[in-house]
């Protein structure tokens, strides 16, 4: 790994009280049915968590947070769209998915979590490499706070055991981590791998899509945007190099980590956004799951 940055994945059992309070506090903060591994991995940092998580979370409480992450969201349907149009050679047409109602519910929750996932690594990320903030004077509404929770009706999103799963849905989840180059695997995989037809469909849409000239622009291009949109937030983030080194550790490894989950949440906002596509329609798909009440129109 890049710069010595060795993943480790901290569960809320093993955690300290300080870390495991963060942890459990995300999911409804985030308003999500689960805690991301973004934040699991931070957690084999406990000082570096509880900060950026205090920088972090009075952000993700906002409407204008909630609208970034919508802003994401759509730029990722735009690029996958014409993805799921191509019928690339290999992969599932939309008809040959048989989804289920749980598992188009998860697909959901996922394409309303993780472009939120996504602004905050960016954010993060954008911190560390002391990125000027862009925002001006905001409107009160544009910092008023979203409701805390899980929406209703979101699906569990928790990813299951890989122990749980069978022989076949293991050895295509170790198939993808070698083809994506990644060692802590996106948590929607393990999520699909409940749907072992639909787990294989995943895998033939994102070898069908990585071999498609302009790919890897469409999800550096992603997250380039993320990472503009991360600009603009109301509360500024402040994660210079020697706070890290205050805190014992090495930059160049802290960067390492989060452009790692940087690039393969990018891939994964849009490989969720390409699902969305195809469950629900294109227009359907360029909507938030579960809109904030407040933020309706």
């Amino acid at each position: 790994m890049a710069e010595g940055w060795e993943p480790r994945l901290i569960e809320e059992a093993q955690a300290p009280p300080e870390v495991r309070g963060v942890l459990e506090e995300a999911a409804p903060v985030l308003r999500s049915t689960w805690t991301p591994d973004l934040l699991r991995a931070l957690a084999a940092w406990p000082e570096l968590l509880g900060d950026a998580w205090a920088q972090l979370a009075p952000n993700l409480r906002t409407r204008f947070f909630e609208e970034s992450a919508d802003r994401v969201r759509l730029k990722a349907v735009e690029e996958a769209a014409p993805l799921v149009a191509k019928r690339l050679a290999g992969a599932p047409a939309p008809g040959e998915w048989q989804a289920e109602g749980e598992l188009v519910a998860a697909i959901d929750g996922y394409h309303y979590v993780y472009p939120k996932v996504l602004l905050a690594a960016a954010a993060l990320f954008e911190a560390l490499r002391g990125a000027e903030p862009g925002f001006g004077p905001l409107a009160t509404e544009e910092l008023s706070e979203v409701p805390l929770g899980a929406p209703e009706g979101m699906a569990p999103l928790a990813p299951p055991a890989e122990d749980d799963l069978s022989p076949e849905a293991r050895s295509l989840l170790a198939r993808l981590r070698a083809l994506l180059e990644a060692p802590v695997l996106p948590e929607v995989f393990a999520t699909v791998a409940r749907w072992p037809e639909a787990l294989q469909n995943l895998w033939d849409l994102v070898g069908a899509a990585r071999t498609l000239d302009g790919y890897g622009a469409r999800v550096n291009d992603l997250a380039e945007f993320a990472r503009r949109q991360s600009h603009y937030l109301p509360y500024g983030l402040d994660l210079p190099p020697h706070k890290l080194i205050g805190m014992g550790l090495r930059p160049q490894v802290v960067a390492s980590a989060l452009n790692y989950f940087e690039a393969t949440l990018a891939e994964a906002v849009l490989l969720v956004a390409a699902l969305e596509v195809i469950f629900r329609g294109h227009p359907a798909a360029r909507n938030s799951p579960f809109p904030v009440p407040e933020l309706r129109s």
